[in-house]
């Protein structure tokens, strides 16, 4: 009579693992006593059922991580997910740019909507852009600014009134890369043209016969979904509905970017047409890790913006910026001096001033009452870790060891052009000890950790450093290397330096003068000259240098006086190092 004895490693899921447990239960068996497996036709049996095994494992573990947003993959999951989130999934972004025309001959002195602007890239890539609406045109042929966007098909008059389902209240449309911000329903009443609203919670409805529609994404296109069953806006009456008219255009997404040169055909005249402001914000359709980052804060804003991560969000759902690395978000509180009631918005390149003034305008309808959204422009800092180091052991060899210590460095912890970036040398000792065996004899009083900055000419500076500077009490500290200075006084044969100077802890968290100081270049004697050269708070790190002092350019240098940074606010840091010393 058999034994029977179950598998003892169900927990096994590579195939050689389930292979190996079907094995050694077969032969834990009394029938198969003495049975040689490996060299036996049975071993094709045990093959196939571990990869049976093998395979719905696999399609298990699949399933399981599709049904959740940390995990899912595939972009029907994650559209799915978020719907119960309320947050619509986008496409792709149109890249757009604001133009005029001037001296055109119109009919009817008009330009139609959807009239073709053409524009060739750097490679000869045509590019095709459309104006949304119809634009005016004076009697001198000129018209006001107008956006045009890129786009691959401008879908102006798509009738969906044949294939509506009226009892269900939905028209599903099939379109890749459309943009959603583009999407215009018009529906025609009783001989009456009504452009109903999209929106996109039902808090916003305030009356049960609103003309509103909503849009749910799907992976080929959208639905736009309109009254329904529950009372939800107003239903399509196919009784008094003759038309249901449904624009958007689909784009090439971040292709239609960085034109500046656009022609117009069709019309009569010597006409031109003249670029306020080349296209700019096309972007692709998000990918997986920025749709898990904005839908839990949209869900949890539902369109308010409050924290620091709800304005992060709307911004990138509505199209501005394509993920977080692209911008920074801060409260006035976080700055020295704070300003309360203010949130700021830095990015790494500069938009449009049409574009800084549409998402402002954007977030002051979701920001509470209290605060004010305003855009600034973002410092590039240079910020260098320098820092030396003994071998543990004399044997190792020092070459190999220095040259570990820098790709572990920059490979781990340099960063290029980052917002909010963390620097600890606890941590990064850490890391390099446990990686190199404790090769290392190194602690944190071995690193120095500074700003360098190249400094303009006639130009004010105020930088929110954030961090604590060096500055050892009733100490003068050099904050600049000596430059062509523009302040009367300085004699022939000196220049300018910079200093920062404080008496007590205390005067550390004070406002103090930042000092100006003659070098001679000869003899290396200095004077302290008499005037407002622009002020600094040690305790934060907060320096403010004036205009009118750098004749050409001046390098700020600046040490933190702590081992472990983070550098955030306006702060677009590059992160480096300049010197790592093997004693």
């Amino acid at each position: 009579m058999a034994t029977n004895k179950t598998p003892t490693t169900l927990g096994n899921l590579e195939f050689s693992e389930i292979k190996q447990s079907l094995t050694d239960y077969l032969r834990n068996q009394s029938v198969f006593s003495g049975y040689n497996f490996e060299g036996s036709a049975v071993q094709s049996v045990i093959d196939l059922l571990a990869y049976n095994t093998f395979y719905y494992a696999y399609y298990a573990n699949m399933i399981n991580a599709e049904a959740f947003l940390d995990s899912a993959q595939k972009e029907d999951s994650l559209i799915s997910l978020c719907k119960p989130l309320g947050y619509t999934v986008p496409s792709s972004t149109a890249a757009k740019a604001r133009i005029t025309v001037n001296g055109v001959i119109a009919t009817d002195s008009i330009i139609p909507e959807g009239t073709p602007f053409y524009s060739t890239n750097s490679q000869g890539i045509q590019y095709t852009f459309f104006n949304l609406e119809k634009v005016g045109v004076d009697g001198d042929g000129n018209t006001d600014e107008f956006d045009i966007y890129e786009s691959k098909s401008f879908v102006g008059s798509f009738d969906a009134f044949p294939t509506f389902d009226f009892d269900v209240q939905k028209i599903v449309i099939a379109a890749e890369n459309f943009d959603l911000s583009t999407l215009k329903v018009t529906i025609t009443e009783d001989d009456v043209d009504y452009v109903w609203t999209k929106v996109n919670n039902v808090g916003y409805v305030s009356q049960t016969d609103e003309r509103i529609y909503f849009v749910e994404r799907t992976n080929n296109g959208f639905i736009i979904a309109f009254g329904s069953k529950n009372s939800l806006g107003k239903d399509i009456d196919p009784t008094t509905t003759s038309k249901i008219l449904i624009r958007y255009i689909t784009t090439n997404g971040s292709d239609g970017n960085s034109l500046s040169t656009f022609t117009l055909n069709g019309f009569a005249g010597n006409y031109s047409v003249v670029t306020v402001s080349q296209s700019s914000g096309g972007r692709n359709k998000p990918d997986p890790s920025t749709i898990r980052f904005v839908a839990p804060k949209w869900f949890a804003s539902q369109e308010r913006a409050v924290t620091i991560n709800d304005y992060k969000a709307l911004l990138i759902e509505a199209g501005f910026f394509e993920d977080e690395t692209q911008f920074n978000v801060f409260g006035g509180q976080s700055i020295s001096p704070p300003k309360y009631g203010r949130v700021f918005v830095t990015s790494n390149i500069q938009p449009s001033n049409t574009t800084i003034t549409e998402f402002i305008n954007f977030l002051k309808e979701r920001s509470v009452i209290t605060v004010l959204p305003e855009y600034v422009i973002s410092n590039q800092l240079n910020v260098n870790v320098d820092f030396k180091f003994k071998l543990s052991n004399n044997t190792l060899n020092r070459s190999s060891i220095l040259t570990a210590v820098k790709s572990k460095f920059n490979s781990n912890f340099a960063k290029t052009q980052e917002y909010n970036v963390t620097f600890s040398a606890s941590d990064f000792i850490t890391f390099i000890q446990e990686d190199l065996n404790n090769a290392l004899i190194i602690s944190p009083d071995d690193f120095e950790i500074y700003v360098t900055q190249e400094l303009e000419s006639n130009k004010e500076y105020t930088f929110n450093l954030n961090n604590e500077l060096y500055l050892p009490i009733s100490t003068y500290i050099d904050i600049t290397e000596p430059f062509d200075c523009s302040v009367s006084g300085i004699p022939s044969g000196s220049k300018g330096v910079l200093k920062i100077y404080a008496t007590s802890l205390l005067s550390k968290g004070s406002k103090l003068d930042l000092q100006l100081w003659s070098r001679n270049e000869t003899t290396g004697a200095e004077t302290k000259l008499s005037g407002d050269f622009g002020y600094f708070i040690a305790s934060t790190g907060v320096i403010n240098i004036k205009s009118g002092i750098i004749d050409n350019t001046a390098n700020l240098i600046v040490n933190f006086a702590k081992k472990n940074v983070t550098i955030g606010l306006n702060n677009l840091v590059t992160l480096s190092s300049n010197n790592i010393t093997l004693l």
